[in-house]
């Protein structure tokens, strides 16, 4: 049969194994090389922009695709019909060297790798990496970025001995050794380039603000930003660092400049022009920055964090900060990941830990030398170990650093131990139930009765939750309501965002007489609005204001400004805020969390989704599920495919 008989018998898939995007760029793509009839230019397109949009990957690996392609049409596992006949088809191309041969023919569309150099073509095939030409630019510069970065030489740490710490009580009551969050503020004072991770309660933003307050004692004129990558994250930054200033031991001028420095979206940092793929700030107009601070970075893409490290001048220190066990980004890539993969955390050097020695209290227990001092990537990556938000041998502790620690191939073993702890815990802090039937209106019933039973730690005294829109003003409202959170894998289906809102909005409807809008309705921005300074992640609540009417108010800008008041109709587009998908709550902290997965197997139930959502909970977490599903969850880390770190070592 000829390319042109398979080429058809793609696009004639039924949805859902490739979108109507990928057989649109395999289309382009085979017209803009002149061979609009070559079914492995088509199947590579298609499968490339399938990998990257759909996935999340930034390239495919042909190695991955060992034997022939049925790998990857996994929907087509008990097909009968034509979709039977495709599946004969492609059992009878092997992969990778017959495909890759064949690319290797189509120079007008797949553009060969020589000398870490390659012409401009749509596709990009650099040895068994099959890339989007764009993906493999933003992939090369970055790792050129970060590279570059890692290999200057270190700053003198010029700070008298014992003063990281004396500059805020919290140091002096650590009693842990090594000291991780003081290796961490040597590193970041060292580098041009560190990575802080760790989980919640880690103390990450403690460090962030001590670094801030240390680089600012040595040059008050130092220009220092703070940035995240959704609106949420950066209110989040904002408020923990901030808090920790005012305990710091430090002069009152120093205090003054640390309460004043700039927290933005990496988007506002940037300028991103709505429409446009081109920042105000890029490599031809760069940022004014001597040292930038980005909160979350796992949940950064690849291009951000390319289009991020492009606008910074020449010296610029960049500490990121994030926990590379947490969900990745939405679109595609895991930065954080592969960056901490390739450098490997707490790995130094002789020379680092002299200088550690030389600005340490005298008595510090530090970490052995673990690299060679010709490793560029060595001292990079610092991975903060005690949790000081909850005990980690109990509990939430206990089951969070049981996911956290869990290798990639676990064994079931493991995972069902945890399962086990999970149903068994007797502290009250994490429990795992059955996930509701939806027969018979039960699992409505069972949403509307843990949200009117629900108690919270309000001001020293416990409340009943569903009373948070009865407090007197808004700004109170809006602190009791932010104490607990229902989480969902999903926006939609029966056990997602959408209806677990609808079941919630209709319950607050009878109270507020059916009225779409009522007093303590909480919204979510869904899209920026430069203009009103509302964005993506913002949270609020419709309230009587004070000439009667309902008005929305979010979060004043700065610490206590009253809360900003808005007509409704003026708003940009948003959501009810009951409920939020555990992606959505990345960067937020909740005292009480109730998580719902799917009754049925999910791509996006993964290990990842699991632990970023109970470590969501500062003191219960409780999870709805199947246990089977959550087993399979668990046993299954993120996977996306990418070849930053080869890059990172090896270019």
């Amino acid at each position: 049969m000829d390319d042109k008989y398979i080429i058809g018998k793609l696009k004639a898939l039924p949805p859902g194994i490739f979108g109507s995007l990928d057989l649109s760029f395999a289309d382009f793509v085979c017209r803009t090389a002149g061979c609009e009839d070559s079914f492995p230019l088509f199947l590579g397109a298609a499968l490339v922009c399938n990998a990257t949009v759909a996935r999340k990957h930034t390239c495919i690996n042909l190695e991955n695709l060992a034997g022939d392609l049925n790998c990857w049409f996994t929907d087509l596992n008990d097909c009968a019909g034509e979709e039977k006949e495709l599946r004969k088809l492609l059992s009878g191309i092997e992969f990778p060297k017959e495909f890759r041969e064949k690319l290797l023919l189509l120079e007008k569309a797949v553009g060969i790798v020589e000398g870490g150099k390659v012409p401009f073509k749509p596709l990009v095939l650099d040895g068994s990496f099959l890339y989007i030409y764009r993906d493999y630019l933003s992939e090369r510069k970055l790792a050129s970025s970060f590279k570059k970065m890692c290999s200057q030489p270190p700053d003198v740490l010029s700070l008298k001995t014992g003063r990281i710490t004396e500059i805020s009580p919290y140091f002096k009551a650590m009693n842990q050794r090594p000291d991780w969050q003081q290796v961490a503020i040597a590193a970041a004072l060292r580098n041009r380039l560190t990575v802080i991770s760790g989980g919640p309660g880690t103390g990450k933003t403690t460090v962030a603000a001590a670094i801030a307050a240390l680089v600012l004692e040595q040059d008050a004129e130092t220009a220092i930003l703070l940035c995240a990558p959704t609106g949420k994250a950066q209110a989040r930054l904002q408020e923990s660092v901030k808090s920790q200033f005012a305990g710091f031991n430090c002069s009152e001028n120093i205090k003054k400049l640390l309460d004043n420095l700039p927290v933005s979206t990496i988007h506002r940092l940037l300028g991103s022009r709505p429409g446009s793929t081109v920042s105000r700030f890029n490599e031809n107009n760069l940022l004014n920055a001597e040292v930038v601070i980005v909160d979350e970075a796992s949940m950064i893409s690849q291009r951000l964090m390319k289009a991020l490290f492009a606008a910074l001048p020449e010296g610029c220190k960049v500490i990121l900060l994030g926990d590379m066990q947490q969900l990745a980004s939405v679109e595609s890539g895991m930065v954080l990941k592969d960056f901490c993969q390739a450098a490997g955390q707490n790995r130094f050097t002789g020379d680092f830990i002299d200088d550690c020695r030389q600005v340490f209290s005298p008595g510090e227990i530090l970490p052995e030398p673990a690299a060679q001092t010709e490793d560029f990537l060595a001292n990079c990556v610092v991975e903060l170990k005690s949790n000081h938000r909850f005990s980690s041998n109990r509990g939430l502790g206990l089951a969070a650093a049981a996911v956290r620690t869990l290798p990639e191939n676990a064994e079931l073993i493991e995972v069902e131990r945890i399962i086990h702890a999970m149903r068994s815990d007797k502290t009250g802090e994490i429990a795992l139930e059955s996930l509701p039937v939806w027969q018979e209106q039960k699992f409505e019933r069972a949403v509307v009765e843990y949200f009117n039973e629900m108690q919270v730690d309000f001001g020293g005294q416990s409340h009943r939750f569903a009373d948070y829109h009865k407090h007197k003003d808004v700004r109170t409202a809006y602190e009791m309501f932010n104490k607990f959170r229902f989480l969902c894998v999903h926006r939609r289906g029966f056990y997602g965002v959408h209806n677990i809102n609808r079941i919630l909005e209709r319950h607050m409807y009878e109270i507020s007489s059916g009225r779409e809008f009522y007093h303590g309705k909480p919204l979510i921005i869904n899209e920026n609005c430069h203009a009103m300074r509302l964005y993506n992640g913002d949270t609020g609540m419709v309230w009587t204001a004070e000439d009667g009417t309902l008005k929305a108010f979010f979060p004043p800008l700065e610490e206590g400004a009253e809360f900003r008041c808005f007509e409704l109709g003026i708003i940009p587009s948003f959501s009810s805020a009951y409920a939020l998908t555990v992606h959505k709550s990345q960067g937020s902290g909740f005292q009480h969390i109730l998580v719902i997965t799917p009754d049925s197997e999910s791509p996006l139930l993964t290990r990842e989704m699991i632990y970023t959502a109970i470590t969501r909970a500062e003191k219960r977490a409780v999870i709805w599920a199947d246990a089977e599903l959550l087993t399979a969850a668990l046993m299954t880390p993120t996977s996306r495919c990418s070849n930053l770190q080869s890059a990172l070592v090896n270019q």
